[in-house]
C-alpha cells in the first residue's frame, strides 16, 4: 500500500521536475562553456550543506552531497547561509507549507529561503542556482495518509500542489534574473527502507 502510493507520488514529482526543466528551455547545442561566478542552493536535506550544523550524509568531511560536488566541479565552494554562505537548503524544509517534515515551524520553507536571498542579494547572469525540494512534502503527505488523517487521493492532490508550488518558486528565481537553474528531482521514496518498512518516520539529522 505505502510502496504503491509513494511510487505514484514520486512519478507526480518527477514529471513536475521534467516540466520545469523544459520550461527553462535548453537544447543539444553548446554555445559557450559556462563557468559560474557563484553557486546558490535552495531546498531541503538533499542540498543542505550544514545549515544547522550537520549534513544529511557522513559527517566526517569524507563524503559531500550533490550541491557541494557540483560547486566543486567548477572550483567553487558552497557554505551554509547560517555561516554566511549561499547554501539556503535546510533539512526537512517543505516548499511553501509548515510545519516541516520533522514537525518544526522554525525551518524556512523554500519560498522563505528565496525571500531571504532576494532581501539582500540579486541573481547575476553567471550564477548557478541549485534547487532540490519535494521530498519533505511527500513524506508529510505519506505519513498523513498512512495515519488515516487524509485519504490517499487527497495526499496525491497535495503532492501535485506542492509540485506546482515548486514551479512557482523556480519561476520567481528565473524572473529575478537567474539564467542557470538546476532542479534535482526527488528520489523514488517507494524503494527506500522507510517505505518498505511501512512508512515509519524517517530519521531527522544528522549522526556521524
Amino acid at each position: 500500500m505505502a510502496t504503491q502510493w509513494l511510487r505514484r507520488a514520486w512519478l507526480v514529482a518527477a514529471f513536475a521536475s521534467a516540466a520545469l526543466l523544459a520550461a527553462c528551455g535548453g537544447g543539444d547545442s553548446i554555445e559557450s562553456k559556462f563557468v559560474p561566478e557563484r553557486v546558490v542552493a535552495f531546498g531541503d536535506a538533499e542540498g543542505d550543506v550544514g545549515q544547522t550544523g550537520g549534513r544529511y550524509t557522513v559527517n566526517d568531511n569524507t563524503v559531500n552531497i550533490w550541491t557541494q560536488l557540483v560547486a566543486a566541479a567548477y572550483g567553487k565552494t558552497l557554505t551554509a547561509q547560517s555561516a554566511g554562505g549561499l547554501g539556503f537548503a535546510t533539512g526537512n524544509a517543505r516548499i511553501v507549507l509548515e510545519p516541516d517534515a520533522g514537525g518544526s515551524t522554525a525551518t524556512m520553507t523554500v519560498r522563505e529561503q528565496v525571500d531571504t536571498f532576494l532581501a539582500a542579494n540579486t541573481f547575476g547572469a553567471n550564477d548557478l542556482v541549485l534547487v532540490s525540494a519535494g521530498t519533505s512534502d511527500i513524506i508529510v503527505q505519506a505519513k498523513a495518509a498512512l495515519d488515516g488523517a487524509i485519504t490517499v487521493d487527497q495526499a496525491e492532490v497535495n503532492v501535485d500542489q506542492a509540485a506546482r508550488d515548486l514551479a512557482l518558486q523556480v519561476r520567481r528565481i528565473v524572473d529575478a534574473g537567474a539564467r542557470h537553474v538546476v532542479i534535482a528531482g526527488v528520489r523514488n521514496l517507494a524503494i527506500t527502507p522507510w517505505a518498505l518498512g511501512g512508512g515509519r518516520p524517517p530519521p531527522t539529522c544528522c549522526s556521524d
